[in-house]
């Protein structure tokens, strides 16, 4: 994980080191992306501004209501003398009403703030849109009775049908929905029944018309929308493109880093294997019911100069693809056999195990490198067993070269282990065309032992397969008392894990051993190898 933050830091420091191409580029694929989903986008945004303008005027119209219905509630057949007063106070409070009148019944205005004794008569058309509304509430757009001007005329009645008229100038309406939509370079038109409010502002590059009507009252606008419009929109959201082009940049880099490390750590992970900079640890094989170790396993690490530790499972495969396998695994037996010479007395009848790769399986030579080892080292065989991974997925005539290679081993009593069984997509089928000594069985079914009783019935299949084929088994990734007396009452003879210890470096080995009491290696069982 630190591994992975280092490398996400370093991309950050490559920002200034994009070739200008690099930087257009992105750029100009940040900006496409970004004008795509803007405009996919508009339409959403217009729709909620052309709702909000609506939602302002209904806002408007019953605000002005609340301020004005008093004059209703309080009203009970008073004159127009005992009236005027709260009309003229209500005028002077509102911030929309230009003149307040009161009427009837029968539709005659007989009191406005500005007249003691009014007759005027409202159109017909007026009053039957007024009675036929669910709130007895209506606008009308037309020439007032009261100012002789063109007037919003807002007009609600009570259950007696006593009402108020409102007149409210046009310009007031276009004036706070102008300055709204002026944010949004949005121009306008507004109608009230239908009939259009001038918007104060024409725009004959339209390219588009979106209309919103109130639920609550006859109201529209109709929002314009033209080039500038949305070169307007895209300009005021533009911090998304940077953010956006931002994030593709970083987003490049860092696979650029990635990149340059993986080709980095290949160079050096060669150069690691040529200078013989890798190191070989080793993690103890126990006797279970001695609990004192009979073997290891060879295991390698790498510490990168720069990098810190790089874990197997990343250097591995970058040693496999650029075919410097067999020379890891040459560079792993010397230091094995450099290990056992030093340390004879304590190596005595302890074994240790090295990984074969499948392709050195497929390789003649590789054998022969081992027959000639075997010869200057008489006790390699004692010395040494290898474990093959049982997921080699071999072809017809890739098995019949394996066959051969392996016989090759057995004939120079070479121990085979088949590692990490259960795991592969050869299993037994694998395990029974080759006659291996012993059995390696795979940590994922370790891990929940007792607490899962499948794994259980598992592991007994398998050490029943084991013995079967008259093999050995290991049960590796063994790190809690509870796993050590579980596998006991099973009769697992070996476990390998942290529960005992971790893979050590060769000196940190022998003191390990030197530690415990010397135990005798079981007799082996070489029928069939």
């Amino acid at each position: 994980m630190q591994w992975s933050f280092r490398s996400l830091a370093r991309s950050f420091s490559l920002f200034n080191l994009a070739p200008v191409s690099t930087h257009l580029a992105l750029c100009f694929s940040s900006l496409v992306i970004y004008v795509y989903f803007a405009i996919a986008f508009s339409n959403t945004y217009f729709n909620h501004v052309g709702h909000q303008s609506i939602d302002y005027i209904n806002n408007i119209l019953i605000t002005t209501q609340q301020q004005t219905r008093f004059i209703l509630d309080n009203y009970q057949d008073k004159t127009c003398e005992k009236t005027i007063g709260q009309l003229r106070t209500a005028t002077f409070n509102s911030n929309y009403a230009k003149e307040i009148g009161i009427f009837d019944p029968k539709g005659v205005i007989f009191c406005t703030n500005n007249n003691n004794e009014a007759d005027i008569k409202l159109f017909r058309s007026i009053t039957e849109r007024l009675n036929n509304a669910p709130n007895h509430e209506t606008l009308s757009f037309t020439r007032g009775a009261l100012t002789r001007e063109y007037t919003i005329l807002y007009l609600f009645a009570n259950q007696e049908r006593y009402g108020l008229i409102i007149s409210i100038p046009p310009r007031y309406l276009v004036r706070d929905i102008q300055m709204r939509l002026l944010p949004h370079n949005l121009n306008f038109a507004m109608f009230i029944n239908k009939h259009k409010l001038s918007s104060g502002n024409n725009n004959h590059n339209i390219l588009r018309q979106m209309m919103f009507e109130s639920k609550l009252f006859p109201v529209q606008v109709e929002l314009h929308l033209s080039f500038y419009t949305y070169a307007h929109y895209l300009f005021t959201y533009s911090w998304l493109f940077l953010v956006l082009y931002l994030i593709i940049l970083i987003n490049h880099l860092h696979k650029r880093r990635l990149n340059a490390e993986k080709l980095s750590l290949e160079y050096a992970v060669v150069n690691a294997i040529k200078n013989r900079e890798l190191n070989t640890y080793f993690q103890p094989i126990i006797d279970t019911q001695t609990e004192l170790p009979i073997g290891c396993e060879a295991l390698t690490r790498w510490n990168h100069p720069t990098q810190g530790n790089i874990p197997p499972d990343v250097f591995i495969p970058l040693i496999q693809r650029t075919g410097h396998i067999r020379e890891l695994t040459e560079l792993v037996i010397e230091q094995c056999i450099l290990m056992h010479q030093h340390y004879p007395e304590t190596m005595q009848n302890k074994y240790v195990s090295i990984n074969i790769d499948r392709e050195l399986l497929l390789t003649e030579s590789f054998t022969q490198y081992i027959g000639e080892l075997v010869l200057s080292h008489p006790k390699f065989s004692d010395w040494f067993a290898f474990e093959i991974t049982e997921n080699g997925n071999f072809s017809a005539q890739e098995l019949a070269i394996v066959s051969k290679n392996i016989a090759r081993l057995h004939a120079l009593k070479i121990r085979l282990f088949v590692d990490d069984f259960g795991t592969g997509y050869s299993g037994l089928d694998f395990v029974r065309q080759f006659a291996f000594h012993t059995m390696k069985i795979d940590k994922v079914f370790i891990k929940n032992l007792g607490h899962e009783p499948h794994l259980t019935m598992l592991l007994e299949s398998m050490l029943q397969i084991s013995d079967s084929l008259n093999m050995k088994a290991i049960v590796e990734g063994v790190e809690t008392h509870e796993q050590l007396m579980i596998l006991k009452q099973m009769r697992v003879s070996y476990i390998q894990g942290f529960y005992f210890s971790k893979a050590l470096p060769a000196d940190d080995l022998i003191a390990y051993f030197n530690e415990r009491h010397a135990q005798p290696l079981i007799p082996l069982n070489t029928s069939g190898c």
